[in-house]
């Protein structure tokens, strides 16, 4: 009866101590925005409490798109392709004992990207009224029925400019029958000469 309990005792001990060599949490890390379709972004895992006798491997593995770099390393690089959705990256930990955890997961929301339809020069009242009318000629903007809308970046040298660009533009957009809420206009600051590009923006939801 003691040498069981004394075998039993020897177990405990040995899974304890074994116990000591798995990390205290495996996580991983996504982007914490959305990200966009066509666009490179990364994942990493962190082990806490891994002790330095272990050097760990990693094995990834994506639910959608492809890994382009960093496969074997603690963190990848993925492109996601040109598709909105989502991406679930999941690293299986090697070189860890048996009974330790060695799996962890994590999904980016992926969106999709701007598509370019104008890109203007011209910063006139009346290229500006025909940039906009064009734009809405050349998308499907006035179907409020579809998740859609416009974003339209204005590079200027300074805020007045930006501010006479962007009321040009707002009345533009209402005369074109184009609602407020379906359309942003954004300081993209910068010292160049003046110019304006429009994109469409599909939200994938």
């Amino acid at each position: 009866m003691k040498k069981i309990c004394l075998a039993m005792l020897f177990m405990v001990n040995m899974l304890n101590l074994q116990a000591q060599n798995c990390p205290s949490s495996i996580s991983v890390t996504a982007p914490t925005s959305e990200v966009l379709a066509g666009t490179s972004f990364q994942f990493s895992v962190d082990l806490k409490g891994l002790p330095g006798s272990i050097s760990p491997t990693y094995n990834w593995s994506i639910s959608s798109g492809s890994i382009v770099s960093g496969q074997g390393t603690s963190l990848i690089t993925v492109d996601p392709g040109n598709e909105p959705g989502s991406c679930t990256a999941t690293v299986e930990i090697g070189g860890l004992p048996a009974q330790c955890s060695r799996t962890a997961s994590a999904t980016a929301a992926i969106r999709n990207a701007p598509e370019k339809i104008i890109s203007s020069q011209g910063v006139s009242g009346k290229a500006l009224q025909d940039a906009v009318k064009k734009f809405v000629a050349k998308t499907d903007l006035t179907n409020i029925g579809l998740t859609q809308s416009a974003l339209v970046n204005i590079f200027t040298t300074n805020a007045q400019e930006f501010g006479k660009l962007k009321d040009i533009i707002e009345k533009a957009f209402q005369a074109n029958g184009i609602y407020t809420y379906q359309y942003i206009i954004v300081d993209a600051f910068t010292n160049k000469n003046a110019a304006v590009d429009m994109y469409l923006v599909k939200n994938p939801y």
